[in-house]
């Protein structure tokens, strides 16, 4: 075998390894950030929210805590907003302790099995303006599209993802006291600094008048 054939063979095996070692660098871990059971029973609307959850995008840690008061208060001073917070280094504000699944994801997905009846219905993804106005807006707000996690006129028992994350757009005017164009206020200048504003709310629309039961997961992976 002449050692131009083997300096061929040695440099294809050496790019398939890298490729693969590649691959492997990349791949990401699922892990499950929610799931619950969604129903529809005696409604009378043709549009009804069978079920939601909000995603969190953030890190639930002391330290997101302590900015986001720092980032509200700009003269308060770290030791100071230790002194004010109800966390501490194992549990937030809320008393819980902190809940690593809430770490930021790279991609997002979810899983939905029909339990029993038959219709059709709606898979929304918001980012956090967009929950904002659902919340004011209701159905006729849901008719729109969002997100590429979308998905409408569903029958069937199916999944979507793994997708990146929606992009969070920040619509408030800083001429006018940073109101959207939708009727409150959005303040982009801190809204990339606020684990508030780093959410995401997934929802199941009913869109027919029959009753349904379905099963549902969220998935992240990072």
């Amino acid at each position: 075998m002449s050692k131009a054939y083997l300096l061929v063979i040695c440099l294809l095996f050496a790019s398939f390894t890298g490729c693969m070692e590649d691959e492997e660098e990349e791949t990401l871990e699922r892990h499950v950030i929610a799931s619950g059971t969604a129903s529809y029973e005696n409604a009378t609307s043709s549009s009804v929210m069978m079920g939601w959850q909000l995603i969190m995008g953030y890190e639930d840690s002391m330290e997101t805590y302590l900015n986001e008061m720092m980032v509200v208060n700009p003269n308060m001073t770290r030791e100071e907003a230790l002194e004010v917070c109800t966390c501490n280094s194992t549990h937030g504000p809320s008393g819980l302790p902190y809940n690593e699944t809430w770490a930021d994801y790279d991609e997002y997905g979810w899983e939905i099995t029909l339990v029993s009846g038959e219709g059709t219905w709606d898979v929304i993804w918001l980012n956090y303006e967009g929950a904002i106005r659902a919340s004011n807006k209701g159905p006729a707000f849901w008719n729109s599209s969002f997100s590429e996690l979308d998905q409408r006129g569903m029958s069937n028992s199916g999944s979507k993802g793994p997708l990146e994350k929606p992009e969070q757009i920040c619509s408030g005017d800083p001429d006018n006291n940073w109101m959207t164009p939708y009727g409150f206020p959005n303040n982009c200048e801190h809204s990339e600094q606020l684990f508030a504003t780093n959410l995401y709310q997934f929802m199941i629309v009913n869109t027919g008048e029959t009753d349904l039961v379905l099963e549902w997961t969220v998935y992240g992976w990072k």
